[in-house]
């Protein structure tokens, strides 16, 4: 009897505290930022750069900061680097130029005196050094969001630059030529339309790359032939929102992209919304009510198997009234795309302008949440593959 309580204590300690912040870390306070890891110095583990407008020293500036990981998850600010910090933007990291390495595209707003719209990418010159150049493109500079995917399935990753230029609304596809330079694509449709938010995934199941955007006034799907050319798929059932965010990802582990997406319903007034649709595998989505979502606007979605048991869960940072703070809640699955009560907020009322990210920052196999905002904190994921094992251990010990 001593041994099964025993157990029953472990088990809840370690499925009770999924989070701990780590003190002292040396990431930078953002608003309006973006964030993104990849191992670019290629000593196996994950460093980040972080961007977005700070006021630590009491006047207001851009950074553009690249965090070197030593291993264990302690970041030191990299010295040197040439990036050009933007905010209301985009930052990701992808092999553009198929050498093996991690490179960098960053779109947005400059600062002071509101800026140009850039949108920039810096080639990693590789040897596990970590040092990128600037290289010439034809992107077109945005505030707004950027996209890396392969819509064409050839020659890498291609990149999709979305928003406002200063004068109009932009949505485009850039094709990669496989050596990391880009030409226009010839079929983009969606161009200017204004993108609250977006996201590419296999939305009928043919096996190339879909694209979805909302805003406030539609939600629209664009079906891609494989080839990189894309036409409207169909209307979806599916709220269009303001303030905006969305994620295609399988929740109920069918093989199929289903659909989650906050913000503002302003057909009912000034409703703040988070819904999941889950896909037939055709494309055909229907809503799945059978979940207890806060409403949020101008949120944040990061989503991954954050306790480990084979399914995706999600932590999402938003307003869920007129103040301009934020919240951060952690909602997991279990397993067939239900979602119960947010578990616990992990930053009550101490992000805003946030910006989540997800990623092993200390090689123990389990995904920890870096949150970047007013404060940006680092929180380790408690379970890790060790304490999985340990528990599958006490058990055999206590059946055996």
């Amino acid at each position: 009897m001593k041994k099964i309580f025993i157990f029953c204590l472990l088990c809840f300690t370690l499925q009770a505290q999924y989070f701990k912040e780590v003190i002292g870390t040396a990431f930078e306070p953002i608003q309006a930022g973006a964030l993104d890891h990849a191992d670019i110095d290629g000593d196996g583990d994950e460093d980040v750069f972080l961007t977005g407008y700070s006021n630590t020293t009491g006047t207001y500036e851009v950074v553009a900061n690249l965090y070197i990981n030593n291993g264990c998850g302690g970041f030191t600010l990299a010295s040197g680097t040439t990036f050009q910090g933007v905010y209301k933007g985009s930052a990701l990291f992808g092999d553009l130029d198929l050498d093996g390495d991690q490179d960098l595209v960053i779109s947005g707003r400059t600062f002071p005196n509101n800026g140009a719209y850039i949108t920039k990418l810096y080639i990693n010159n590789g040897l596990n050094s970590g040092v990128f150049t600037e290289v010439s493109t034809p992107l077109e500079g945005v505030e707004g969001r950027l996209s890396l995917v392969d819509v064409d399935g050839i020659n890498g990753p291609d990149i999709f630059v979305g928003g406002y230029n200063g004068s109009s609304f932009v949505a485009k596809v850039y094709l990669n030529n496989g050596s990391g330079s880009f030409t226009l694509s010839s079929s983009n449709p969606f161009n200017g339309k204004y993108i609250s938010a977006m996201d590419f995934g296999d939305i009928d199941g043919d096996g190339d790359f879909d694209f979805v955007f909302t805003s406030s006034s539609e939600t629209k799907f664009y079906k891609n032939d494989g080839l990189g050319n894309f036409s409207i798929f169909n209307n979806p059932p599916i709220k269009y929102l303001g303030l905006s965010t969305i994620n295609l990802e399988d929740f109920d582990n069918d093989g199929e992209y289903d659909l989650l997406i906050s913000g503002v319903d302003y057909s009912a007034g000034y409703v703040r919304t988070l819904k999941l649709y889950k896909n037939d595998g055709l494309g055909n989505f229907n809503e799945f009510y059978n979940s207890f979502f806060n409403g949020y606007q101008q949120a944040s979605v990061e989503i991954c198997d954050i306790d480990l048991d084979g399914d995706k869960d999600f932590v999402i940072s938003g307003s869920v009234d007129l103040r301009p703070y934020r919240s951060t809640w952690l909602y997991l699955n279990d397993g067939n795309g239900t979602f119960g009560k947010p578990r616990l907020n992990l930053l009550p009322l101490a992000v805003t302008s946030a910006a989540n990210l997800f990623f092993d920052a200390n090689g123990d196999g389990s995904n920890d949440l870096l949150l970047a905002g007013y404060s940006t904190k680092m929180r380790r994921n408690c379970i890790s593959t060790s304490s999985q094992l340990t528990q599958s251990i006490l058990v055999t010990h206590i059946h055996g």
